[in-house]
């Protein structure tokens, strides 16, 4: 890779290692000053539900204004704002209001953050090498979601809110210090102030666009079954599956996790250091179809009444490490193929789209998911997900990829 691309997935570790940190230490924050999880959980929904209402938005932003110029702005102006919040709690001027407004202020920032660097990749790696690109950004995510948590759990029990603030607040300066020295070349035409832009016209026009190319189109669907079939069960139920289900103590559940986490750095390993253009398909279809097999197959262990509950994890934790392989390679195939085929003077509106209708998706399928599995037994559930999602993998995902979006390179 090149010196641009280390220097943004430098850039992007640093981001979403402080935005990690910070998911563990303001709940803590908010628990010990208002005693209080229904707060607390007001909160979290407040924030996903407004992070999903601006990204459009701010995906027209990304459209209009240099990438790179925003990619270091807003690492500076987390900077700034870390260690700000930093000064007020040391000095005990805080209140839950101020978190609040902290929150929604870093909330806006991280989104822009994500919708420009989105927009941004494709400018600064040639096609042929984005899945490798996208892959390598996915590892990096794991190894923030992995460290990140952890720092910000010791930071704040050892040394309290400010001095993990202040540690996040350098190392976003760093960061955007880093991405100054990124070479590249803003080529969005006829830029327009801020008060110029009609938000809304260009948020229909990318609707517009998303409607016009079907290529973009069934990609899209491929994500959306991606968000609704599989995406809630292991992102949400695992718990229910292995502990209730599964007759697994707690313990149990979180190596359930580590396997999933170990498949998801191994397929992005695979991507990255293994997979050849001309082998692209192969890999797309064997890892849709090994999918679905492997819900199907969980299933039937939980269902299962193994005399040895060992030998019965073993094998679960081998479908979860499975599964999440596949899902990775699939999930980096497509979403590198939908990057590059957006025009790149709406890439960033576009992008933001595709954010919002998976993650209103996800939410769709978490919410089904859940009524049916507190109904049933969700052994019964995942072999229906594994039947359905081979059939709709069998005659339309696979399918479509191969004739409609030409993806034989």
């Amino acid at each position: 890779m090149n010196k641009n691309f280390k220097l943004y997935i430098f850039g992007r570790f640093i981001s979403n290692l402080g935005d990690t940190i910070q998911v563990i230490g303001f709940p803590l924050l908010l628990l010990d000053m208002t005693q209080s999880a229904t707060i607390l959980g007001l909160a979290t929904i407040f924030i996903m539900v407004f992070e999903i209402l601006i990204r459009p938005f701010l995906g027209v932003i990304a459209d209009n204004y240099n990438r790179k110029k925003i990619m270091v702005e807003m690492d500076f102006i987390s900077g700034i704002l870390c260690l700000v919040m930093a000064f007020l709690i040391a000095n005990n001027i805080i209140s839950v209001w101020m978190i609040f407004v902290y929150l929604v202020i870093q909330s806006i920032i991280s989104t822009l953050f994500d919708t420009s660097t989105y927009a941004m990749l494709p400018e600064i790696v040639e096609n042929q090498y984005l899945e490798k690109a996208n892959s390598y950004l996915l590892i990096v995510s794991n190894i923030s979601s992995l460290a990140g948590p952890p720092i910000g759990a010791f930071l704040y029990s050892i040394y309290g809110i400010k001095i993990l603030l202040f540690v996040n607040g350098i190392t976003f300066i760093l960061s955007g210090i880093s991405e100054i020295y990124i070479e590249y070349k803003f080529n969005i035409e006829n830029k327009k102030k801020l008060s110029e832009i009609s938000f809304f016209n260009e948020i229909k026009n990318g609707i517009k666009y998303l409607k016009v190319k079907k290529e973009l189109k069934h990609l899209l669907n491929m994500m959306i079954f991606y968000s609704v079939w599989m995406i809630p069960i292991f992102a949400v139920f695992i718990p229910v599956i292995i502990k209730r289900d599964g007759g697994f103590s707690p313990t149990y559940v979180g190596l359930s996790e580590t396997a999933m986490t170990i498949g998801s750095l191994a397929g992005a390993s695979l991507i990255t250091f293994i997979m050849t253009n001309n082998k692209k398909t192969k890999y797309f279809k064997l890892s849709n179809i090994i999918l679905n097999i492997t819900i199907l197959f969980l299933g039937i262990v939980i269902l299962w009444n193994f005399s040895n509950k060992i030998i019965k994890f073993l094998i679960i934790s081998i479908i979860l490490f499975m599964f999440n392989i596949s899902f990775i390679i699939s999930n980096v195939i497509i979403n590198s193929k939908f990057q590059m085929s957006i025009d790149n003077e709406i890439r960033g509106r576009i992008g933001s789209l595709k954010m919002v209708i998976t993650q209103i998706s996800t939410i769709i399928g978490i919410s089904i998911g859940g009524k049916v599995i507190d109904k049933i037994h969700s052994g019964y559930y995942l072999i229906f997900l594994g039947i359905t999602g081979l059939l709709i993998t069998i005659f339309y995902i696979i399918p479509n990829y191969q004739n409609k979006t030409h993806l034989n390179a």
